[in-house]
């Protein structure tokens, strides 16, 4: 054998930060910076994050991850939609244990409190504060996405108890009231106890939502008169 030694071809390896191909893969790498971030955010803190932080956590460059995941803000609001997510699936899941409008509506507002309380970057969407203008970006670009799913999901465990509702008060209504009082009361007062939230909840939203007629009695109970039985 004469000439240039002959050497094993191999496959070339995609220098980091170079752009991924095809969409699945940039999906993956997204997903896998923004799991970065979620672990980061819980261990050290939203604040105390930055953009190398999170490459570092992710295994990547700073420049991957704002190709892939923009900058910090839109990385906490990525953490925070993804947050919003599993929120809705778990006061969702929550409230299904409880029967009738009241309890349903007043135990939204209790475990979402609960549930911010001990999560910052679901902290991020319902309080603001050092993350930033998570929620300010969130309303600019992903507000009606966000709360769409929350919307259908709690509109239909109301509907199943519609009859505790005000006349014409429509479940998806109600729901967006639930979303605000949230957003609202959290942003004021983060801190405030079940207790507060729970007199809150009963003296002041219940009452503009629930029907409070005395049930129509039933003709057919032992008792009742009925007229149009024969004397």
């Amino acid at each position: 054998m004469t000439g240039a030694r002959m050497t094993e071809a191999r496959p070339a390896r995609r220098p980091v930060g170079r752009p991924a191909k095809d969409a699945a893969s940039i999906e993956r790498m997204r997903d896998a910076i923004v799991a970065a971030a979620t672990r980061r955010f819980a261990e050290h803190g939203v604040a105390s994050t930055s953009i190398d932080d999170i490459a570092r956590e992710a295994g990547v460059s700073r420049a991957t991850v704002y190709r892939y995941a923009g900058g910090r803000d839109d990385v906490i609001v990525a953490v925070a939609m993804r947050r919003f997510d599993e929120w809705v699936e778990g006061v969702v899941g929550h409230c299904r244990k409880f029967a009738g409008a009241g309890p349903i509506v007043t135990e939204a507002i209790v475990w979402t409190s609960r549930t911010v309380g001990r999560d910052e970057s679901l902290g991020a969407l319902f309080a603001g504060g050092t993350a930033v203008a998570a929620s300010q970006v969130l309303t600019r670009r992903a507000a009606a996405a966000a709360t769409a799913t929350f919307r259908r999901q709690f509109a239909e465990l109301l509907a199943a108890q519609a009859g505790d509702l005000r006349p014409g008060l429509e479940p998806e209504v109600v729901a967006d009231r639930v979303l605000a009082v949230v957003l609202e009361r959290l942003a004021r007062d983060p801190n405030a106890s079940e207790r507060a939230l729970r007199d809150w909840v009963t003296t002041w939203l219940l009452p503009a939502v629930l029907d409070d007629r005395p049930p129509l009695p039933d003709p057919a109970a032992p008792g009742q008169p009925n007229e149009g039985k024969s004397r």
